[in-house]
């Protein structure tokens, strides 16, 4: 078994290094290509490949950045990991997936790639990590893109526990529609979730992600997440897909706006008696 690269690949989108092989799609703009779509961590830098030529795990949607730093990841990548960015970010014009090569992204293919593939990451422009999810964002985003159908609206409803409101919007989409994060921030809680006590399961990919010192959007009902507690997301970001996981009864979003005492875990309290808590995400999201 190899050692570690001494100058790893970052990942922004990570928000982590990525091992020798792992594979990020980025814009092309970022990473200084022109007809480059993968890129894989090669020695530190990032390197042009392809998919089908990556050997470790390839991040659809990233970006690169210097130092193989991925912002969407939300960290440095290892040799061998790839991004895969969409052409602009990353200077290029006919490239998707980018490696980190010598600390710097490369045009590569997903199957090139010798480390992980990291899907819908992002691109970065700088090597090390910072705070996130202190600062209230000014920019929200609609959190699920192709679908404005909101077919539960915000407000009260008598056969609703607790307060008799629904403390949020039910957005129904597709099973496997990406879910976005609506503001920049960091994330707080990924997995099951009981905001109102056992009788309102929020399934097993519920994602909380924390946009201030006491202000956070809740994303349920999710069959997959593509984020991990700490976690740095920005705004319009994928962050999981479309499910009906806990207490629902199909495919959509229940999408939430919470504002007061800091997250405690599992959110019972103290907003499990506190309904003023909640707000309208119509004050926010466009």
């Amino acid at each position: 078994m190899c050692p570690p690269p001494a100058d790893p690949c970052w990942s922004a989108t990570l928000g982590r290094q990525v091992d020798s092989g792992t594979c990020v799609q980025v814009s092309y703009a970022a990473c200084g290509q022109q007809s480059c779509g993968w890129f894989v961590c090669d020695d530190g830098a990032w390197a042009c490949t392809d998919r089908s030529s990556c050997s470790g795990e390839a991040f659809d949607h990233a970006a690169c950045g210097q130092s193989c730093w991925s912002q969407t990841l939300g960290r440095q990548v290892p040799d061998g990991d790839c991004v895969q960015v969409s052409y602009a970010g990353c200077g290029q014009s006919q490239c998707g997936w980018y490696a980190c090569a010598n600390g710097s992204w490369q045009c590569t293919q997903a199957g090139a790639c010798t480390g992980t593939a990291h899907p819908h990451a992002v691109c970065g422009s700088s090597g090390g990590g910072g705070s996130c999810g202190n600062t209230p964002p000014t920019d929200w985003v609609w959190p699920v893109a192709g679908s404005n159908w909101v077919c539960q609206a915000y407000g009260r409803r008598i056969t609703y526990q607790p307060c008799g409101f629904h403390t949020g919007v039910d957005i129904c989409a597709g099973y496997g529609q990406y879910v976005y994060a609506a503001a920049d921030g960091q994330v707080v809680w990924v997995g099951p979730l009981w905001l109102q006590g056992p009788g309102v399961g929020r399934g097993d990919h519920a994602i909380v992600i924390r946009h201030g010192p006491n202000l956070y959007s809740t994303y349920s009902h999710n069959q997959a997440a593509y984020v991990q507690v700490g976690d740095c997301v920005t705004r319009g970001q994928p962050i999981g897909e479309i499910g009906s996981e806990g207490y629902s009864s199909g495919p959509h979003l229940h999408f939430e706006i919470l504002e007061g005492t800091p997250f405690t875990g599992n959110w019972r309290q103290p907003f499990n008696d506190a309904c003023a808590h909640y707000r309208n995400p119509g004050n926010y999201v466009p």
